[in-house]
This record gives structure tokens, sequence and C-alpha cells, in this order.
């Protein structure tokens, strides 16, 4: 769900952040994306 939000997004200078932060920033292990995501919830829907 979040993945398809941020493909929706992948335009957007904010999506952007928002990716890097989700994955850049961690050891991209399955559950730190996931727990990183569901954090950054607000942010994504403040850009629907």
């Amino acid at each position: 769900m979040y993945a398809f939000k941020l493909g929706v997004l992948k335009d957007h200078e904010k999506a952007r952040e928002i990716y890097n932060r989700a994955f850049l920033e961690c050891d991209c292990e399955i559950d730190v994306v996931v727990d990183r995501l569901a954090s950054l919830e607000k942010d994504i829907g403040e850009l629907l």
C-alpha cells in the first residue's frame, strides 16, 4: 500500500524525500522498512 502511494507520487519532490528517509537511511531489513513507512504514513497522506 505504501509503495503504491510512493509510486503514484514518484515525480513529487516531497515523495522523493519520504522515499529517501524510508529506504536509504535505514539498514533496509524488511521489518525496518515497513516500520519506517508506517511512521511516515502522515507525511504520505498529506500529499494525497
